[in-house]
């Protein structure tokens, strides 16, 4: 339409609609022809009833001035219809020229139209073909969707089908017995692969009794003859192999663990398949094992037999002491007990069969235990078989077998309890009273009595001192120490009232030092010992009634075993025998520190009274000097009243004239005293200490006296002249 038209005329009507559309139809032409000859007046602004405001006009100019149509107007005086007129002229040329241009480029919109077109046609094309594929893609989801269901149906009924195939052939493999079995259970030998064909058969068995399914299908009630027969003639092969296994327990001369444990132990299983599918059975092979060992019973019930070697020992002529026949019978027990606990765990399955099987040994060794500690008098014997005990149920709980630990309290039950009347009878043979039965002629080496209450209790401490601690449940070693001091107490007591029976008072002194010696030198030799693992327990073979007691007394024998016939007392404490000891414990340290106390004491208030006779005014100024010195508190270098150095000149001459030969008078009359005891040497050199002590003491006594005083001091004899002689006299 635009190729038909002429340009000029299509501008100018293109031109009209655009200033139409801006102006509202408005005649611009029209309104320029009509102002081109007139002039506007300010009046002509009028608008309405109100008048136009040219306030803010100056501003404006002065902001625009450099504006192009402002300028020119300001400058030139040119109207704005002239600049209106331009404008429109430059428009309707760009107008053309934009024209033309788009009438040259008409070919090329009609060919871009002409491509829009082909385009939209292809994309038809293309929207027809995506909606066929949609639909496909439709139906082939929908097939997809019933393969999916399809295919979970037949995972489901696959599954299922595998479950009741595993269920049924587990069934099948139960329920059915295979010609293999058969024959093998009824013609194979029993050995150690039977035990293959015993085990598959005991597992139908089962099933078949066990399997709820099982129980109630015709199957089972099909195959339960024949099976019912296949455990018949097994159990019965079974038996007749497990009774000749036993049956070789019963020869003379058999090691019956070597059998138990080679042979027994490999067909544990057999037992078990008898005491599962023919009780009967079990019990008749039971029985028969447990009548076997019953007959060992008998050797254990010799007590003198009993882990010694019989026909040796009474070819050598060897008694043993009591102890040493409860150690081998229990040891042999206790080695019996764990074998048969484990062989009837592992070949019974079922403790019980242990408990029936060792009842009877366990009650003849504990019968022969408690008749034998009622005449047992030996108290070191009865602690050595605590201490056996306790050793003993600490090795069977090494080995996790509480099978015996009940008989093993029962034995602690029957020990301790003797040992408590044992000591009572000692503590009764001390009593009040017993002294003047006790006092030996004016004796005073040590006294019987303490000899063999240093002997037993050095010899109970040592054995006990592994056990001595501040925890009292070690099997009731607390309740020993116990007794242990209140023996200690009853003997001081006992010595003390020995010591007041003698004429002379030093006499008395003098056997409480020795006596209190012995008992300090024994312990002290116990406890230096305990280091030896191999040292001797000191035992006392004197016998007498009780540790008091006078008189022989006889002693019955059991088993070497030396016992009063006197009810309540203890002879000698004959626990002969090499025991390994640590020391002397706790409970024998603090022993050891009161008898030495005591022991310095005694020897304090013999050196005193020695001293009292040999240097007595030389004592007794040195002692009433110094209260006269604290009393009148006498400054140095003042004579102390009434014992200043007038009063001590005859004291020190007369001390110088005769020290030497009182000392050799002192040696003679301690060592005479003390004649065959170990410590008349201490005595000696407790004196000379003392008499040094007394002398130095006068010395400063005198220096502290002013020049008389320290005068007298240095003419009197040096010290280090006594002390040479004594050490000559002392060596």
């Amino acid at each position: 339409m635009a190729n038909d038209m002429d340009p000029s005329a299509y501008a100018e009507s293109l031109r009209r609609s655009l200033i139409s559309d801006l102006f509202e139809g408005e005649d611009l032409d029209g309104d320029a022809d009509d102002g081109a000859d007139g002039d506007y007046t300010i009046g002509e602004f009028t608008v309405g009833t109100g008048a136009l405001s040219l306030q803010g006009v100056e501003q404006d100019l002065e902001e625009f001035a450099d504006h192009e149509v402002i300028r020119g107007i300001l400058e030139h005086g040119r109207v704005l219809k002239e600049y209106t007129r331009d404008i429109d002229d430059k428009l309707r040329q760009a107008e053309l020229e934009s024209i033309q241009d788009y009438i040259q480029e008409s070919d090329s919109m009609v060919a871009l139209h002409d491509q829009i077109k082909a385009c939209d046609s292809i994309l038809g094309g293309m929207e027809n073909l995506l909606g066929t594929f949609q639909s496909e893609l439709g139906r082939v989801s929908e097939e997809i969707r019933t393969l999916q269901i399809q295919s979970n149906s037949m995972s489901t009924k696959l599954k299922n089908r595998r479950a009741a195939e595993c269920k049924l052939g587990s069934f099948v493999e139960h329920i059915t017995i295979s010609e293999d079995l058969v024959h093998n259970v009824l013609e194979h030998e029993i050995n150690e692969d039977y035990l293959e064909y015993l085990l598959l058969l005991d597992k139908k068995l089962k099933f078949v009794s066990e399997d709820e399914t099982a129980a109630s299908s015709q199957a089972k009630r099909d195959l339960d003859p024949a099976l019912q027969k296949l455990r018949i003639k097994a159990l019965a092969k079974v038996r007749e192999f497990l009774l000749q296994k036993v049956y070789q327990l019963k020869r003379p001369k058999t090691n019956v663990q070597i059998i138990q444990t080679s042979v027994l132990l490999k067909f544990r299983h057999f037992c078990r398949f008898l005491r599962q599918h023919g009780p009967d059975m079990y019990e008749e092979v039971r029985g028969d094992h447990m009548f076997q060992l019953g007959e060992r019973a008998s050797v254990l019930n010799a007590s003198s037999q009993a882990a010694i070697i019989p026909h040796m020992a009474e070819y050598e002529g060897k008694k043993f002491p009591y102890e040493v026949v409860f150690r081998n019978v229990h040891k042999l027990l206790m080695d019996t007990a764990t074998s048969e606990f484990f062989f009837a765990l592992d070949f019974f399955g079922d403790e019980s069969v242990w408990r029936e099987l060792l009842a009877p040994i366990i009650a003849v060794v504990e019968q022969d235990l408690a008749a034998a500690v009622q005449e047992q008098w030996d108290v070191l014997s009865l602690l050595l078989m605590v201490h056996i005990a306790h050793d003993l149920r600490k090795a069977m709980a090494k080995k996790k077998v509480p099978c015996m630990d009940d008989y093993l309290d029962r034995i602690q039950l029957l020990l301790w309890p003797r040992c408590k009347v044992v000591f009572d009878a000692h503590l009764h043979s001390l009593r009040s009273g017993t002294e003047k039965a006790l006092f030996v002629n004016e004796s005073t080496h040590p006294h019987y009595v303490t000899r063999r209450y240093a002997a037993m209790t050095s010899s109970m401490l040592q054995l006990m001192a592994e056990y001595d601690s501040e925890d009292d449940s070690v099997f009731k070693a607390q309740t020993f120490y116990d007794m242990t001091e209140r023996l200690w107490r009853e003997v001081h007591a006992l010595l003390l009232r020995l010591s007041n029976m003698f004429k002379e008072r030093r006499t008395g002194i003098i056997f409480l030092i020795v006596n209190y010696s012995h008992i300090s030198s024994v312990l002290k030799q116990a406890a230096s010992e305990g280091g030896d693992s191999s040292s001797s327990v000191p035992s006392s073979s004197s016998s007498g009634s009780g540790m008091g007691g006078g008189g022989s007394g006889a002693a019955a024998q059991r088993g070497g075993q030396g016992r009063d016939s006197t009810s309540g007392s203890l002879q000698g404490a004959g626990a002969g025998g090499q025991v390994g000891a640590a020391g002397i414990g706790r409970t024998g340290l603090n022993a050891l520190k009161e008898c030495d106390e005591q022991l310095h004491s005694c020897m304090g208030l013999y050196v005193e009274d020695q001293l009292g006779g040999s240097f007595r005014e030389m004592v007794e100024f040195v002692k009433k000097a110094e209260q006269q010195h604290k009393r009148s508190a006498v400054a140095d270098g003042s004579p102390i009243p009434g014992f200043g150095p007038a009063q001590a000149s005859p004291i020190l001459h007369d001390f110088g004239a005769r020290w030497m030969s009182a000392l050799e008078s002192m040696t003679k009359e301690v060592l005479g005293q003390f004649e065959g005891t170990s410590c008349g040497r201490d005595v000696l050199q407790a004196s000379m200490t003392q008499l040094l002590k007394y002398y130095t003491r006068m010395l400063e006594l005198l220096k502290r006296q002013g020049p008389e005083g320290h005068l007298l001091a240095k003419e009197a004899v040096n010290i280090p002249s006594i002390m040479y002689e004594v050490k000559r006299i002392t060596r």
